[in-house]
């Protein structure tokens, strides 16, 4: 994946348009330097100019190209950040994005491919796997101990610890 979601908008700050930025990762270095990003709003999608960034205790404040009041910049609260992936935080050893699970394999014991993760999404708790399995059906698998093991993004597997969530 080309691209991937860096933050999210927080809400408005001030009344000039500037928008209250937090990020996914934890990590803000990257959000600095951005000069351009897609901002995605459910289903639309807008490339914006990046005008100016400030840091700001645990988040970023940043001003978009036409955001330019405080009601436009309240009307991007939840929307994402998306950039290029040479744009987001390096991974550190063993690190990876959630994104780069989709495609991955899901391995049961001995080793057997019984599905292949389509989509990651959030419940709030934790993420959850989107499966596929081989024969068609679709499930989600908490990921987390006990039901994940080692997961290798670059070799695209994950162990599924409890095959019983596939039944």
């Amino acid at each position: 994946m080309s691209e991937l979601a860096v933050g999210f908008v927080r809400g408005a700050h001030g009344t000039q348009g500037w928008v209250k930025v937090g990020s996914y990762s934890g990590e803000l270095d990257h959000l600095v330097g951005l000069t351009e990003l897609k901002l995605r709003c459910g289903e639309t999608e807008h490339d914006l100019a990046v005008e100016g960034v400030r840091p700001a205790h645990r988040e970023i404040l940043m001003k978009l190209a036409g955001i330019d009041s405080r009601d436009d910049a309240q009307r991007l609260h939840g929307c994402e950040l998306w950039v290029d992936r040479s744009a987001a935080a390096p991974c550190g050893e063993d690190e990876f994005y959630v994104a780069d699970l989709v495609g991955c394999a899901l391995y049961g014991e001995g080793e057997n491919v019984i599905a292949h993760v389509v989509g990651v999404w959030d419940s709030g708790v934790c993420d959850m796997l989107e499966v596929e399995t081989l024969d068609g059906k679709t499930y989600n698998v908490p990921f987390r101990e006990p039901f994940v093991g080692e997961v290798d993004v670059r070799k695209r597997h994950v162990e599924l610890k409890a095959p019983w969530v596939l039944a």
